[in-house]
């Protein structure tokens, strides 16, 4: 099978997945309102039963990962904000992993070696953007915890039950922090226990900070007191965290810097020769000495990398 046949046939492929998820996405079934309470109500029942599960002997709730594979891709789409089911993620994944494929064949000019690298790329592609979407929400969200918390202790103050202050809070802060809040509202709407509802919120955006607001609200409803004084303390705690966590963001700049050029550079230098002179760069994989080199540069460049970010993680 020549290069064309190879590149056409992935054409095709890909052609074929799209029309897949066209039919996926369109024919999908409008669920009745009932149902579709239900399965939202369920969302809390589900994590419910896994703290219950995971909960270590004399003290709280942990809060784990779900255990099915489709539950954990609802957590992980939900956490991103991305409006995107299980299935069309799904189709999208398979999509990009034959363009990787196809693209990687015409750049590389027939290499199946390089070529089965292209297939990982648009593999990974779209789990690396459902990451990246994560990180920069959870980064916005953990920004705007403080600010929440001062206003959450002011309408507690003012005489607001908890869900009516969240509520109102809900509408004064802004993204992504109001669109959470308005779920929380929600499913106590529905009728979710007020903890399990705060339960999913961490679930959904995994954080320390909101695990510590969670764990305080939850103490106090079991033994009282002011509240709004225990969201002050706690507003001041992130206050000093976050300020702390920039500090140290400046510091480690250069080496988390450093840590990406010397893992990449190499790769990408590699496969710029291997596109520009074929000939000269496929000796490394044509001998035992060039594939020996080469594994022991791949071992090399993770161990770098690891130890790099080992000594600049700071747990605080």
């Amino acid at each position: 099978m020549g290069p064309i046949s190879i590149l056409s046939f992935s054409v095709a492929l890909g052609i074929f997945v799209i029309f897949l998820g066209l039919v996926l996405i369109v024919g999908r079934r409008k669920e009745a309102l009932e149902k579709r309470i239900d399965e939202y109500a369920a969302l809390a029942a589900i994590a419910q039963a896994e703290e219950r599960k995971k909960a270590p002997v004399g003290g709280r709730p942990r809060r784990g990962t779900p255990a099915s594979l489709d539950q954990y891709l609802r957590t992980e789409l939900a956490r991103a904000d991305l409006a995107v089911t299980v299935p069309e993620f799904m189709v999208i994944n398979a999509v990009t992993t034959v363009l990787g494929f196809g693209l990687a064949f015409v750049i590389f000019r027939g290499n199946l070696l390089l070529a089965f690298l292209g297939i990982l790329v648009g593999f990974y592609a779209p789990t690396a953007y459902v990451r990246y979407s994560q990180g920069r929400r959870l980064a916005a969200f953990g920004n705007q915890i403080e600010n929440m918390l001062v206003l959450l202790a002011n309408a507690l103050r003012s005489g607001y039950g908890l869900m009516q202050a969240i509520e109102m809070v809900g509408k004064q802060v802004p993204p992504p922090t109001s669109d959470e809040l308005g779920r929380v509202v929600r499913e106590f709407a529905l009728g979710v226990p007020t903890e399990t509802a705060l339960a999913n919120l961490l679930r959904r955006n995994p954080s320390t900070d909101l695990d510590l607001v969670i764990t305080a609200i939850d103490v106090n409803h079991e033994t009282g007191g002011s509240l709004s004084e225990v969201l002050d303390t706690i507003a001041s705690t992130i206050r000093d965290r976050v300020r702390i966590a920039g500090e140290i963001r400046a510091l480690t700049a250069q080496q988390r810097f450093s840590a990406f050029v010397l893992t990449f550079l190499p790769a990408i230098l590699g496969l710029v020769l291997f596109a520009m002179n074929p000939e000269y760069m496929s000796i490394l994989w044509q001998n035992t000495c060039g594939l020996v080199m080469l594994g022991t540069g791949l071992v090399l460049m993770i161990v770098g990398n690891i130890v790099i970010r080992r000594i600049m993680a700071v747990n605080f």
